[in-house]
Order: C-alpha cells, then sequence, then structure tokens
C-alpha cells in the first residue's frame, strides 16, 4: 500500500489507489473468481491514438453465479469502443445487455466507468466459467494507464458476490504505450 502522495513506491512504480504498481501489469488478480486482463495492444506508428483490449473472465465458485454486474473503470480519459461477448455467456444462455439508448453492450457511468450487464431473461443457469467479455478502449494517453473491476455487488446470488469477499479482484491492470 502506498499513500495518496505515492511517497513510498518504487522508482519505477506507479500508485493507483493507494497500491504501487509497476507497469505494465497484465492481470488484476490471476487467482480470483473474476478478474480483468490485458488482452493486446495495437500501437500504430506516428498516431496519438492507440487500443488495448482487456478482457474479463469467471471462474464459478462454491455458488455459481447467474448474473454478473462487472463495472470497468479507467483511471484516466478512455474511450469505450466495442464489447464483444465471452465463450461463458452462449454456453450459459446469457447475454450481454444492450442499452436500448446507445445500442452498445454497456453503459457509461457518470463515475468514469463503464457497466456490463450479463443476464437472461428466460433463465436462471449459472454462468459458466470462462470470458464473460472483451472490451477494446482507444486512448489518447501514452500511459501508464491503469484499469481495474469497481468493487460493489459484482455477481448474483448473494453466495456467488460472497466468493469475491476477500480477494483483491479489484487490484489494477496497468498498460502503457
Amino acid at each position: 500500500m502506498c499513500a495518496t502522495d505515492c511517497g513510498q513506491c518504487g522508482t519505477s512504480e506507479k500508485c493507483y489507489w493507494h497500491q504501487c504498481y509497476n507497469p505494465p501489469v497484465d492481470t488484476s488478480c490471476p487467482t480470483c473468481p473474476l478478474k480483468l486482463s490485458f488482452v493486446s495492444k495495437e500501437v500504430v506508428e506516428g498516431q496519438t491514438t492507440w487500443k488495448v483490449i482487456l478482457a474479463v473472465d469467471y471462474q464459478a465458485g462454491s455458488t455459481p453465479a447467474r448474473i454478473a454486474d462487472v463495472w470497468v473503470y479507467a483511471n484516466m480519459d478512455v474511450t469505450l469502443v466495442r464489447v464483444d461477448p465471452g465463450s461463458a455467456l452462449p454456453a450459459s444462455d446469457k447475454a450481454l445487455y444492450t442499452d436500448p439508448i446507445t445500442g452498445n453492450a454497456w453503459k457509461p457511468r457518470k463515475d468514469r466507468s463503464f457497466q456490463l450487464l450479463a443476464m437472461s431473461l428466460t433463465n436462471t443457469n449459472p454462468i459458466a466459467s470462462g470470458r464473460i467479455a472483451t472490451l477494446e478502449f482507444s486512448l489518447d494517453d501514452p500511459g501508464p494507464v491503469p484499469f481495474k473491476l469497481l468493487r460493489h455487488p459484482s455477481l448474483a446470488p448473494e453466495g456467488a458476490n460472497n466468493d469475491l469477499d476477500g480477494t483483491p479482484y479489484d487490484s489494477g491492470v496497468v498498460v502503457k504505450k
């Protein structure tokens, strides 16, 4: 942990959310039931805008989730360009909720996070272990750019969310150009 001013981090580390990171950081929490992971980046020579692809993965625990309400947060301005459902959703007969106003599979929140809702209106099947979604972001800042899953009741039923408690699933993924 580091102080607000990050005075306790090492020389190559950056402080985000009162924790020191040595960029890049590819996975928020490798052993957590819900994790955010770096997939790829694309940097075009001579262009200031670049692209990052992240993934949200789920490993069912003692109480499998039937709904996933996942909020991905970036610590600076980014644009979410595209979200693709992962293999865990069709395997469970689930889908990402589509915002009726924008037609997107995400909803931008006022706190700079992006909300993804994986669910079904016709079944209570548990969400299969695997990829829930991949997210493509466009960035103007060369970074490092930190992303994380916001901590809130992300999974339902309550037992599935309890499997997340006490884990650092909301640790950062830090990418740089």
